[in-house]
């Protein structure tokens, strides 16, 4: 009886220690990977390198004498996960990496271990992803990332010099308009930066020196105001204008139905000097037109302009008021003189200023008909 016990106990055990065996060879089957090396049939020089993993093939290697490798890995299903190539131990040729898939991913090149050349990076979908160009392992040259809905559409255009942003940066909205403009020198902003509204209308302008706001930093709203005007001085906000008034003075004049109807408000700045004058200029050339049939011609003298602007500009109305004062300082005056005064046969009249007052030269117009004899 108790022999009958003791087998079935040593029996027991036996069949205990079989099992924990052959789950341990399972285990290991699951995790080691183990190598198979052989002459490949399509060509005697070349042999590969087979990795498996669970019994799935993992990695392939084909090598000819040590030297130049073709190296491909899987995914668990079968496809190709990449490709690349081995010259001397040294990573050389175009790389290939693909998804579950086997859609391809990305293209590298490289030469001596780094990357030389173009790489292009691939969406899900098949189009083009980014497109950039490398020199001895660095981003050298353009560089063009695309939107995914349309490999045609330009995202982004850069340019990279020895792994660094170097040279103007354009970002696009999908719509093909700019979406913003950079400048970068050595990795760092500088220069003229713009961002756009969707509308291409300009959204902020600003100028960096060494990455820091530097200077005017103007900001619009999307019709064409300005919103903002700052000043900086090495990143650090110096001055600010707020002009977001003006818009908060529409929206209190008009109503949401009429401000939704607007394709943009434009505001008017104070006019230059410049503009001022060839206002001026402008009523000038009216008033000799006019002048013309009375054998009348006039010439108007730089001081004699400036000091029209001057009188005539107002910041509150504008241009408007140099009108009136031609008509009161130049138009009366020779009005006078063609009624009463020297100019009633014609003439020629040169006028200058004087202490802030203006001065009518006279020349009639027989000794005007002389000089022109005599020359």
């Amino acid at each position: 009886m108790v022999s009958n016990i003791l087998f079935i106990v040593v029996l027991v055990l036996f069949i205990i220690a079989i099992v924990k065996v052959f789950n341990r060879n399972s285990k290991l089957n699951d995790v080691e990977i183990s190598r198979k090396k052989f002459k490949n049939n399509n060509d005697s020089d070349w042999k590969t390198d087979l990795l498996y993993e669970s019994g799935e093939i993992r990695r392939q290697f084909k090598f000819r004498d040590e030297r130049t490798q073709l190296n491909r890995s899987f995914f668990k299903n079968g496809n190709i996960e990449a490709t690349w190539n081995y010259i001397d131990g040294i990573q050389s040729g175009e790389e290939t990496e693909f998804d579950e898939n086997g859609n391809i991913k990305a293209k590298r090149n490289y030469s001596q271990g780094k990357q030389d050349g173009e790489s292009i990076s691939y969406f899900e979908n098949g189009n083009i992803e980014f497109i950039v160009n490398f020199s001895n392992g660095k981003p050298h040259g353009k560089a063009t990332e695309f939107f995914n809905s349309n490999s045609n559409k330009i995202k982004v255009i850069k340019k990279f010099k020895n792994g660094e942003l170097n040279g103007p940066l354009t970002e696009y909205f999908e719509n093909e308009n700019i979406k913003r403009k950079r400048i970068y020198k050595d990795g760092e902003l500088e220069g003229l930066q713009i961002d756009y509204y969707a509308t291409s209308q300009i959204r902020e302008k600003s100028f960096l020196v060494n990455g820091l706001q530097h200077g005017q930093t103007i900001i619009y709203t999307e019709f064409g105001m300005t919103a903002k005007d700052q000043f900086y001085q090495n990143g650090e906000l110096i001055k600010e204008k707020d002009n977001n008034n003006d818009f908060e003075t529409i929206k209190k004049i008009f109503t949401p139905e009429f401000r939704n109807r607007l394709d943009s408000v434009i505001r008017f700045n104070n006019l230059n000097k410049e503009i001022i004058r060839q206002v001026v200029s402008k009523f000038i050339i009216e008033l000799e037109i006019q002048l013309n049939a009375r054998d009348i011609t006039i010439e108007l003298s730089d001081e004699a302009c400036d000091l029209i602007c001057s009188i005539g500009y107002s910041q509150t109305m504008g241009a408007r008021p140099i009108s009136r004062t031609i008509d009161e300082k130049i138009r009366k005056p020779l009005a006078n003189e063609i009624i009463h005064g020297k100019l009633i046969d014609g003439g020629f009249v040169f006028i200058d200023c004087k202490e802030a007052k203006f001065n009518f030269k006279i020349t009639k117009l027989e000794k005007v008909k002389k000089i022109s004899l005599k020359n």
